[in-house]
């Protein structure tokens, strides 16, 4: 497998952790958001996020025969009447969001994932109304050099959080920019789906096909033969190994 081959599918699974472990805590995802604001040079593109997710409010997955599927308290907010609306990158180096997010004109490309969630009133995208405010708030946060706290900015007419999540395969060296890494994800993705929940993998199943599809599937599929903990890069290496198989 060539180096380059490598990386993407690295890239791949570590986006696709990403969202399982969103969509795990209660999020519907879009991944590999392409912003289509206007024609740059013959892309059509002004950028891409990894995954765009919304959690409604009173969100809650309960089994039929009981318990409540636990969230993570470290990602779902403790608000429960917020829509929580989440534009997330996936990064091995720094943590920080692409360069034109952060650039003069990113609040437009924030204003432009906000209008994607459908929250907000169309008029509240004219002049300086709710989106804008939204989206400069979080434009001035994300271009900070430190954010301790997740960037995030809140609508209260709107009962409106929006935050900028980035996971990352190690926290920062200097710990001055809050983020998820993805070896959290990776041990809250485990433990969920050793829950008691026969349909959430293949364990236990009758049927011998995995529900999950594509990449994700990879993913459980590993999981499902380990009980104990499993260090991101042996996790990674052992999807890998599956992919040309699928």
């Amino acid at each position: 497998m060539s180096n380059s081959k490598s990386d993407s599918r690295r890239t791949e699974i570590q986006e696709a952790l990403a969202t399982l472990y969103l969509r795990l805590n209660g999020y519907f995802c879009l991944g590999n958001y392409l912003h289509h604001l206007a024609r740059v040079e013959e892309s059509g593109l002004i950028s891409e996020s990894d995954v765009l997710a919304i959690r409604m409010p009173y969100q809650e997955e309960v089994l039929i025969n009981g318990p409540a599927l636990p969230n993570d308290s470290s990602v779902v907010l403790a608000e429960p009447d917020v829509i929580d609306c989440v534009i997330a990158e996936v990064k091995t180096s720094k943590v920080e969001f692409n360069k034109p997010i952060t650039r003069e004109s990113g609040i437009n490309v924030i204003m432009g994932a906000v209008r994607m969630f459908g929250v907000l009133p169309r008029d509240e995208f004219q002049g300086d109304r709710a989106a804008r405010r939204l989206a400069v708030s979080l434009h001035q946060q994300v271009r900070a050099p430190r954010w301790p706290d997740v960037p995030r900015s809140i609508d209260e007419k709107y009962q409106l959080s929006v935050r900028m999540l980035v996971f990352a395969t190690r926290p920062p060296d200097d710990n001055q920019r809050k983020c998820v890494t993805l070896q959290h994800a990776l041990d809250f993705v485990r433990d969920r789906l050793h829950f008691p929940c026969a349909g959430y993998s293949r364990a236990g199943n009758e049927v011998s096909v995995s529900p999950w599809r594509g990449c994700t599937k990879l993913i459980v599929d590993v999981l499902d033969e380990h009980n104990d903990k499993l260090e991101l890069e042996r996790f990674t290496e052992q999807v890998l190994s599956r992919w040309d198989s699928r």
